[in-house]
């Protein structure tokens, strides 16, 4: 069914983004309903990547292909790499990275972080905060030098003031409750992308039915 091709076809994607093999689902050995649908799903993507092996590119396999390349013909040694926008990586991200690491002038990687994010690991800096651990562990494994540099933000350029007093007191807030002094700021922890969508619209169309408010605003 189309369902079951979505599914599997989501399924493939994030194996190959996180460098998991055919071998390693179809190593299930038990009789299990688990184990059962980890060799079958192991065998879709054995014939999977069969087929991409007759010339077909397969865009998800980008990453591992360009760690594999840099692994083998090296290039960039005087240059310096800046990596911002990200707030977690994938295993096949940290494999470029790494490759990166070996051989170039430089890597920099920018995250977002409070004070207290690398001693807090269930905040909501947590994501970045395992980057950052991940990476410094890594650069330590390679013999990399580490190097910090924080960057203290004012918020100058912020001008709604319930967002700027959020920013500046971030720490004294817990999720699921009110912003102290903000009325229009509410902290919710949300466990998928998919689901902050569907709790954003539906906040929104409380706003338009209950309180007056109008789409734009």
């Amino acid at each position: 069914s189309a369902g079951f091709v979505d599914n599997a076809a989501r399924a493939i994607s994030e194996f190959k983004h996180c460098l998991i093999e055919p071998d390693a689902l179809c190593a299930f050995d038990g009789e299990d309903i688990l184990s059962r649908k980890m060799r079958a799903i192991g065998a879709i993507y054995s014939d999977f990547n069969a087929m991409l092996g007759k010339g077909v590119a397969d865009p998800d396999e980008d990453m591992a292909l360009l760690a594999a390349q840099l692994e083998e013909e090296g290039g960039f040694y005087d240059t310096r790499f800046f990596i911002d926008g990200f707030s977690d990586f994938l295993p096949s991200h940290y494999a470029v990275i790494s490759a990166l690491i070996k051989r170039a002038a430089g890597v920099s990687v920018v995250l977002t972080l409070n004070d207290g994010a690398l001693r807090d690991p269930g905040g909501l800096f947590a994501p970045p905060a395992r980057s950052a651990a991940r990476l410094e562990a890594i650069a330590r494994n390679l013999g990399a030098r580490i190097s910090h540099r924080h960057l203290p933000g004012e918020f100058s350029y912020i001008k709604a003031p319930d967002i700027k007093y959020f920013l500046k007191n971030y720490d004294e807030y817990t999720p699921g409750g009110q912003v102290p002094a903000c009325e229009n700021i509410s902290v919710t922890r949300i466990s998928d992308r998919q689901a902050e969508v569907e709790w954003v619209a539906g906040r929104i169309m409380h706003e338009v039915r209950e309180n007056g408010r109008r789409f734009r605003d």
